[in-house]
């Protein structure tokens, strides 16, 4: 009698409740699609469907677009990026392009025909070249929406001391001086110069087997840190050891301010090859690498049993 009371009592279900039910649920089975329709298309599953792919691509401003184009990072950019490919194609063809012609542009002006002829031919082509990277450097600074990991990306440094020596070169240049000043400032502009070599490195950001390789050398820094320190402790022990066995086979020369080299050793006012332990440390390097020059070698027997050890 009592439970024939309770269902007389209770009120009956509203029908607005129930719709509001209903609609909750079609909206979190909607939302789970979209989230598995997400995960599957980060994973290379399936192509999402044209309504996700809209819904993500309206929550994006223009600014994350323009990042997308030339370097897509996160969810939304890289999906952008993906439904945009003729423009990415575009603006990494122009990119790999120049890069690749820039240093051929280097390299050829090192030639004897070319060198420090100053030709104009070569100015305006490493101007085309330094005229887009600094575009697309400042765009990408410009339109990233998180700037201090766009300020710590290794890849933005190098894109930056890239494109530096071009407007130094130009600096010293026009304020360049005769006499020792001007000397200074060639010296100068051969080391600014030397830094173009780093556009080399822009073409890792478009090849994915360079990025695997870059990214096994990070996780591996332990064990490289280790193999680096005891390469040093190696490098300090047998280098120090093969200075003080090879004074055997030389005489210091206090007038000189050097070693050389006895007769009985192959002397006749030679240098000694190991002239300080920092000269020996070279020796252990290159021969713990197994390059051996050649330049150094031992001569005296104390010498042989630090080189076998």
């Amino acid at each position: 009698m009592a439970v024939t009371i309770a269902a007389v009592i209770a009120p009956l279900p509203n029908n607005d409740d129930e719709e509001d039910t209903k609609s909750k649920g079609q909206s979190c089975e909607a939302d789970l699609e979209t989230k598995e329709s997400t995960m599957a298309w980060e994973e290379g599953d399936l192509e999402l469907p044209a309504d996700v792919s809209e819904k993500i691509i309206s929550t994006m401003t223009k600014r994350q677009k323009v990042h997308a184009i030339l370097d897509a990072t996160g969810f939304q950019e890289e999906h952008y990026a993906d439904r945009n490919r003729i423009l990415r194609n575009i603006a990494l063809i122009i990119s790999f392009s120049l890069i690749i012609f820039s240093v051929i542009i280097f390299t050829l002006d090192s030639l004897p025909a070319y060198y420090r002829r100053d030709l104009l031919s070569f100015f305006v082509s490493e101007a085309v070249c330094i005229g887009w990277f600094t575009i697309e450097l400042f765009t990408r600074a410009v339109t990233c929406s998180d700037m201090p990991s766009f300020s710590k990306s290794p890849m933005n440094w190098i894109d930056l001391v890239a494109i530096f020596p071009f407007y130094m070169d130009i600096v010293v240049r026009f304020t360049g001086s005769s006499g020792a000043s001007n000397a200074n400032g060639l010296v100068l502009l051969r080391v600014i110069r030397l830094t173009r070599a780093f556009r080399v490195f822009k073409l890792s950001k478009y090849n994915e087997g360079v990025q695997i390789v870059v990214a096994a050398v990070v996780r591996s820094q332990d064990a490289l840190s280790l193999l680096a320190f005891l390469m040093m402790i190696a490098t300090v022990l047998f280098g120090s050891s093969m200075f003080y066995a090879e004074q055997g086979a030389a005489d210091f020369s206090e007038t000189e301010r050097r070693w050389i080299r006895r007769e009985a050793y192959g002397g006749d006012a030679v240098q000694h090859p190991f002239k300080s332990i920092p000269h020996a440390f070279w020796w252990c390097l290159v021969t713990v690498t197994s390059v051996g020059y050649g330049d150094m070698y031992p001569v005296t027997l104390p010498g042989y049993l630090v080189g076998c050890g």
